[in-house]
């Protein structure tokens, strides 16, 4: 059955509730079946159905979204928690939480390169990934910490082998996506964090499977140097393995890759706040190890 509502009444904004409600999907198209008395004449033809126009993309660098916001508009936004595959005509405004190097991929289907970035608001968080011409047009532009109008990207099912946020969904960039600063004082944003962390202890860990992603709250009891290796397909690697420890008064070793291990300083053993770290096997016991999603703070 299909309902028309007219004239629904807010009670609580989407911001508010911080969650989805139900679990809605697509309804599929099906033949509609009517019953009409033969009056031995035939059925009137029906006008045939136009397909709307397709919208060509906007060009020189201008939005619709744009134009919305210099006009003086108001956007209402959108939570993030309640985007879904179905949702439509949509502007999320929210704060880059986090952003990984652009990488190269290479399989039967072509090659291209790729980034993805993790977005927040007060309702929760979800991770966009940006594809060729995208890479382009929006890696510069995006910066952690920063806020942003975002729209036209599609919605689908987050891989959750590769995505740890805490959302069923996920966001590809599409060639009418479109993106718009916004100001870093507002009153909506200012109070929101960069990342929202569930922390658990490190004594918990050792009772965990490997390759699980966690968040860890832990003192630098020690810092290694920088490590430079080659990995199996000849490129060029750097680490530094941390020791840390917490109130459970157990210790794991964490290693950073990349820029986050040449950039770190563990030399007065600070408090760290980590997000995403995944679970690994070293020497019987548990380790940690950061992805290019995680974030340490």
């Amino acid at each position: 059955k299909i309902l028309v509502l007219l004239e629904i009444k807010v009670l609580v904004p989407g911001s508010e509730v911080g969650s989805r409600i139900g679990a809605p999907i697509a309804m599929e198209k099906s033949a509609i079946v009517t019953d009409v008395e033969d009056s031995g004449e035939p059925p009137a033809k029906k006008p045939a159905i136009q397909p709307p126009a397709k919208r060509a993309p906007a060009r020189g660098g201008t939005s619709r979204l744009n134009e919305t916001l210099s006009s003086g508009t108001h956007v209402n936004a959108t939570p993030i928690a309640a985007l879904n595959p179905y949702t439509n005509k949509w502007v999320i405004k929210v704060k880059v939480s986090n952003k990984s190097d652009v990488r190269s991929w290479s399989n039967a289907r072509g090659e291209g390169k790729l980034f993805n970035f993790d977005l927040i608001d007060e309702s929760g968080e979800i991770r966009c990934t940006g594809f060729r011409e995208a890479v382009d047009k929006f890696y510069d532009m995006l910066q952690i910490g920063k806020c942003y109008y975002i729209s036209r990207c599609q919605v689908k099912t987050a891989n959750k082998q590769y995505n740890h946020l805490k959302n069923d969904f996920e966001m590809t960039m599409t060639n009418e996506t479109e993106i718009v600063p916004c100001d870093d004082d507002d009153d909506d944003m200012k109070n929101v964090p960069l990342a929202k962390f569930d922390f658990i202890t490190i004594a918990q860990i050792a009772k965990m499977e490997t390759n699980q992603q966690v968040d860890v709250l832990a003192v630098v009891k020690h810092a290694s140097d920088v490590q430079q290796l080659t990995s199996r397909a000849g490129k060029e690697l750097k680490k530094r393995d941390i020791e840390l420890v917490d109130m459970s008064d157990m210790s794991i070793t964490l290693t950073l890759w990349g820029t986050q291990a040449e950039n770190f300083d563990g030399s007065a053993h600070p408090v760290i706040a980590l997000k995403g770290a995944r679970i690994g096997e070293f020497q019987g016991g548990k380790s940690l190890s950061t992805l290019s999603s995680s974030i340490l703070q």
